[in-house]
């Protein structure tokens, strides 16, 4: 709609009611055209807002997913090196352990009166 279109519209569309008072019903056929002149800019208004929003939701969608996408593979690779080390101090610190059979057969002859 050009700049001349958009003020011959809201001329007739006329001023804009108090919309915080309750509505009232048109009083003849020329208000009821202004109010739903007034009533398709409103429809208008909030198609725009709505599309204006699916976009800028699809730009942040876009822009968390790469993020996202930074940050758990920079929070894999922490944790990779955390479980490197991890492993490595495990082998380091491991207490002597007897064989799981050698376990078994002393904890059999304590049970039997070490026999």
């Amino acid at each position: 709609m050009s700049a001349i279109e958009q003020d011959l519209d809201e001329y007739l569309a006329g001023p804009d009611p108090d919309y915080d008072q309750d509505p009232e019903a048109p009083q003849d056929a020329d208000e009821a055209n202004r109010r739903l002149r007034r009533l398709a800019r409103i429809r208008a208004d909030i198609a725009q807002v709505e599309e204006t929003a699916a976009r800028q939701i699809e730009q942040v969608n876009a822009w968390a997913e790469r993020r996202y996408e930074v940050l758990h593979n920079r929070a894999r690779w922490e944790q990779d090196g955390l479980e490197m080390w991890h492993r490595d101090m495990c082998v380091q610190v491991r207490p002597f352990r007897p064989a799981d059979e050698d376990l078994a057969d002393a904890r059999h002859r304590t049970s039997n009166g070490g026999l």
